[in-house]
């Protein structure tokens, strides 16, 4: 349609308005032109669109807070994808800086260096989940795909994401996350995003664990750790990987177990190799249920080549009829995972008490010989084991149980009438042997030998 000269003239000397709506005028004009009034959303878009401008290092843009929502944030500044704000909220003793995806999502706190990761693989019990939510919630995140910390449990393959969002549930991955963060804390140190994700399966060997659709959602989570940490304009570090599977393998005898247990760790350092990333440190707990004792043992004394701990023994903690654990012990096993995993970080000396030798030193006594790192203590009344200390000699009676008084990392064992072949330590059942620092020795079953 052409113009008037009426219309042009309007258009070009006066002001006015051709569209009104109940929330205010949408187009006008004035001596320049259009005037329109666009949405909230429209904006948005546009602002999506003209990346370079809003590119990450570009100048920030001042928001108003009203933006994030009905939260006590303050200092909103726009950088590319991420709305900035520093805001008290709950659980956090103290103002933090934290960020929000402009296109929506859960808040996550503003931290500094790579994006970290505590992941786990194994049976349905490591997925055991309780209500309630992280101690450091904008800390402790998982993928943004609506699973949450267990991750898929066997029953689909795990999607691609580059989205974070909070830890809505209590797991031992996000526990262990909370622990790190708390040690972090006391010392001063720098608060990390920490991703917490468990993938499981219903493998039945060590072996199907090694090549099942847990270790796949698992490599999925290491992509979707460095995706994630890419958007956030940072790097990615896988810091531990747990091994929870002993008594879920009906199949493998010793050497397969073994054997397969290397694989899954083969495979998950073969793939962060190939993503440019560090060896993780493993860490595992011994079997509580007894039936892994000669495995766990035989991996604990002989790790082999990759940074593998055992951060405590099973009979430690508190499980139900199901062997799974209490709320309690579930915080029991984060702390116990997680100072095991930073003195390896560290490069300290950091074991679990590991019986080594059972040696008939006169006609009834027998020597055990451990690698303590600190001096022993016989936990008298621990875990309700009475006088043998969770020691079994095969039915020979032991009568009294000592520590050597030449070594403060050796017991002697009295017994009755008998020579025992064989030694057992916690084998199914709890001890109460425990260096002096804490830490419970681990199972073990032994030949006994001759001094």
């Amino acid at each position: 349609m052409t113009m008037t000269d009426h219309q042009d003239t309007v258009l070009r000397g006066d002001s006015g308005v051709l569209l009104r709506v109940d929330n205010g005028t949408v187009i006008a004009y004035d001596s320049t032109g259009l005037i329109l009034r666009l949405s909230d959303k429209v904006v948005d878009d546009l602002r999506a669109r003209l990346g370079p401008l809003n590119a990450p290092g570009a100048s920030a843009e001042w928001i108003a807070p009203e933006v994030l929502g009905d939260i006590d944030a303050w200092n909103v500044a726009r950088h590319g994808d991420w709305y900035h704000f520093d805001a008290k909220l709950p659980t956090y003793p103290h103002p933090r800086r934290f960020r929000r995806p402009v296109s929506g999502g859960h808040i996550v706190a503003e931290a500094a260096g790579p994006l970290m990761a505590v992941l786990s693989i194994g049976g349905a019990r490591r997925a055991w989940a309780v209500p309630g939510r992280a101690a450091f919630p904008a800390h402790v995140v998982c993928p943004a795909d609506d699973i949450g910390p267990v991750g898929v449990a066997g029953t689909e393959a795990a999607v691609a994401t580059d989205g974070l969002e909070q830890a809505r549930e209590v797991t031992l991955d996000t526990l262990l996350a909370d622990a790190l963060l708390a040690n972090r804390q006391r010392e001063g140190r720098a608060l990390p995003l920490i991703m917490a994700l468990c993938e499981t399966d219903c493998a039945g060997s060590a072996a199907d664990l090694a090549d099942g659709i847990a270790m796949a959602n698992l490599e999925q989570a290491i992509a979707n750790t460095i995706s994630a940490a890419a958007r956030l304009g940072t790097s990615a570090r896988i810091l531990a990987v747990a091994l929870d599977f002993g008594a879920e393998d009906v199949c493998s005898d010793h050497d397969t177990y073994i054997a397969g247990m290397r694989t899954v760790m083969d495979r998950i350092a073969a793939k962060l190799g190939a993503d440019g990333m560090h060896e993780p440190v493993f860490v595992m707990r011994s079997d509580e249920t007894g039936a892994r004792v000669h495995e766990h043992w035989h991996l604990s004394v002989f790790p082999g080549a990759h940074k593998l701990v055992f951060a405590a023994p099973g009979y430690a903690f508190e499980f139900d009829d199901n062997f799974r654990p209490t709320a309690q012990a579930m915080a029991q096993m984060a702390a116990a995972e997680a100072a095991a995993i930073n003195a390896t970080l560290q490069r300290e000396p950091w074991h679990c008490p590991r019986v080594l030798l059972a040696e008939t030193m006169a006609p009834g006594q027998i020597r055990v010989t451990t690698d303590a790192l600190t001096p022993l203590v016989l936990d008298h009344g621990a875990f309700g084991t009475g006088a043998d200390h969770g020691f079994s000699l095969g039915g020979v009676e032991i009568t009294e149980i000592a520590r050597d008084p030449g070594d403060d990392r050796a017991l002697i064992l009295h017994h009755g009438a008998g020579a025992p072949s064989t030694l057992s330590y916690a084998a199914g059942r709890a001890g109460a042997l425990r260096d002096d620092t804490g830490r419970w020795a681990l199972p073990a079953i032994l030949t006994v030998g001759q001094c």
